[in-house]
């Protein structure tokens, strides 16, 4: 599908960026808060993950029914972008698994085998009009599944931003 081009493009591009930030930071405080309830680049690395995988997971269960029709209005959202903004927080509703953490040694091959899922999955999908199925996003709406991939970019671009900050605190 022509919808896919792009997207593919995208979660290539803001691979590249994530992982050229977190290659900037300091291995020895991988593991480390930087205080105040912030998450250490090991915790945002894993939310990442975990997020990306409970986004396939929503796209996988929504394709099982039927699609449902999305009244009008609620068609229109903010645009996907404004998810690579750190001007707002968020309170993730999907708890740091521990055991998700990778050592910094192997968070290449972690974020690696995460993205295979994901482009397993549209891979699968390649074919087909994903478009008329959505399921909600707590802060967007109800998005189509092709508009969820692009959001895995953008929320990975958000938080390359968070372990810069997270990086700019420990230079403090």
């Amino acid at each position: 599908m022509t919808y896919l081009e792009p997207i593919l493009a995208l979660l290539s591009d803001t691979r590249s960026q994530f992982v050229a930030i977190v290659e900037e930071f300091p291995v020895d405080r991988w593991r480390k808060s930087p205080g105040n309830g912030s998450w250490s680049a090991g915790e945002i690395v894993a939310h990442t993950m975990q997020v990306e995988e409970s986004i396939i997971a929503g796209a996988r269960k929504t394709l099982k029914k039927p699609p449902y029709p999305v009244p009008f209005l609620k068609r229109f959202h903010l645009p996907l972008a404004l998810a690579t903004t750190r001007g707002r927080k968020f309170k993730s509703p999907i708890p740091i698994d521990a055991n998700r953490i990778p050592e910094r040694a192997n968070y290449a091959a972690a974020i690696i085998a995460c993205r295979r899922g994901t482009l397993d999955f549209i891979d699968e999908h390649r074919t087909e009009n994903l478009k008329p199925w959505t399921f909600p996003h707590p802060a967007f709406g109800p998005l189509n599944l092709y508009d969820w991939f692009r959001l895995i970019a953008y929320h990975e671009l958000r938080h390359a931003k968070q372990i810069r900050e997270v990086a700019e605190i420990f230079h403090r």
